[in-house]
């Protein structure tokens, strides 16, 4: 039985459990009662479709450590009450995705708006930021989502529901946001990049080509 990623690869029932007593309260609770939280994680940030997932998997099993893709429990929900400081990021860590955060390789491209919280609750981390050329990167996102981006005046709020994936085309926590999807991607790429630029001396930068 390997231990390689979120779950326990070769063991559909395992997972199984390990979901189901995710989603309730005492489940949770007795989980992370087991867990501790890694004090030197490395953390991959970015965004979506920059080859995040890919690279998180080729370095956990490069260095031989576990690795998680996705955080179950930082919700987009729960990421707004962390922006408008309903939460702490800590607090949401702690309560929501300890299990995720006792791995030594984390990624969470959602994070990477709350990289200064991030680094206040783990000073020691060290931070991974993978950018992809912003036309790869916004065409891989709407193809992956069966949207098309030959229409500039397509608003936010004219597109079907996208599941977790509206905060993305919405550009959530950042400070500002368009009406207009095209408008927003860019903007979220550019965001994201000034975020590496303003921290470029404390993060590892991996270019997805």
């Amino acid at each position: 039985m390997t231990f390689t990623g979120m779950f326990y690869e070769d063991n559909n029932r395992v997972n199984r459990l390990w979901k189901a007593s995710l989603k309730r309260e005492i489940g949770r609770r007795v989980i992370y009662a087991t867990v501790r939280l890694q004090k030197e994680p490395v953390i991959l940030l970015g965004n979506q479709k920059s080859g995040t997932t890919a690279i998180t998997a080729l370095l956990g099993k490069a260095v031989k450590k576990r690795y998680v893709t996705y955080l179950r429990g930082l919700h987009p929900d729960l990421l707004d009450q962390v922006h408008t400081g309903e939460w702490t990021l800590e607090t949401a860590i702690r309560q929501r995705a300890k299990l995720e955060f006792s791995f030594p390789v984390i990624k969470e491209c959602n994070l990477t708006y709350f990289h200064e919280e991030l680094a206040t609750c783990f000073p020691k981390a060290r931070f991974v930021f993978i950018v992809r050329d912003p036309r790869q990167q916004i065409r891989s996102l709407l193809s992956h989502l069966g949207l098309k981006g030959n229409a500039p005046g397509i608003k936010v709020e004219q597109l079907p529901h996208q599941g977790l994936w509206n905060a993305v085309l919405e550009n959530r926590w950042s400070d500002h946001q368009s009406p207009y999807l095209m408008d927003n991607l860019a903007l979220r790429w550019r965001q994201m990049a000034e975020i590496y630029w303003q921290n470029a001396n404390s993060m590892l930068l991996i270019r997805y080509e």
